[in-house]
Order: structure tokens, then sequence, then C-alpha cells
């Protein structure tokens, strides 16, 4: 998505680990996944990248969407099996 040297890498990290956490507290599920993927997305927009591989993140954000939906499907399909 974004090359990142060491250090941006570290606050991607602690930008995840935050977000996680104060989820937590609230009660809220969430995924670590989409928390580091937007992690990575700010420290990069931060930095003023403009070489975002957009395909790679159109998957990413596709892969989001249609997860719980085909799991939906295949959870109602093995329930009527």
């Amino acid at each position: 998505m974004v090359a990142l040297e060491s250090f941006a890498s570290i606050i991607a990290l602690l930008a995840q680990s935050l977000t996680v956490l104060i989820y937590a507290f609230i009660g809220v599920p969430v995924s670590v996944s989409q928390a580091i993927v937007g992690a990575v997305i700010g420290v990069g927009m931060a930095r003023g990248s403009k070489n975002f591989d957009s395909r790679m993140t159109r998957r990413i954000v596709y892969g989001w969407v249609l997860t719980p939906i085909i799991s939906g499907v295949i959870s109602i399909v093995l329930y009527f099996l």
C-alpha cells in the first residue's frame, strides 16, 4: 500500500494499538487488520506520500465489505443443509 520506514511503521503500530485499546474500553469489537490498514494509510498521508497502491487499497476495502456478506450467505446455506 505505502512504503514506510522504521519510525513511520512504529507510529502506525502505535496508532493501531491505541485505536483497538480505546474500542476495547468502550466495548465495541473492532478488527485489528482494519485498524492497521487505516493506520498505514494515515501515516502515508501524514508523510505526504502520493505513492499509494490504490489497486491494493481497493481490494482491501472490497474484502471488508464482501466478507460479512459472503459469510452470512454461507452460514444460511449451511444452516439449511
